[in-house]
């Protein structure tokens, strides 16, 4: 099976469960060691603030490049 490309968006706002929990979940399904999901980060901004944490998306040519595979 090949992966599936899911891309999360990361905002201004967001909270640690909006992406954290899915990235967590869909990243370890699978089965034998193939993973079913590429899971990566998306957002409008180079970094996108929470409380004290700090997340920065992915490197915006690799993301653009995931989303067009």
């Amino acid at each position: 099976m090949v992966p599936k490309n899911l891309a999360i968006l990361v905002h201004d706002d967001v909270e640690v469960l909006d992406f954290c929990g899915p990235f967590e979940a869909f990243g370890v399904t699978g089965d034998d060691g193939q993973a079913h999901f590429k899971v990566f980060t998306v957002a409008d901004e180079a970094v996108a603030e929470y409380m004290m944490y700090r997340w920065a998306p992915e490197d915006e040519a690799r993301a653009e490049a995931l989303i067009a595979s």
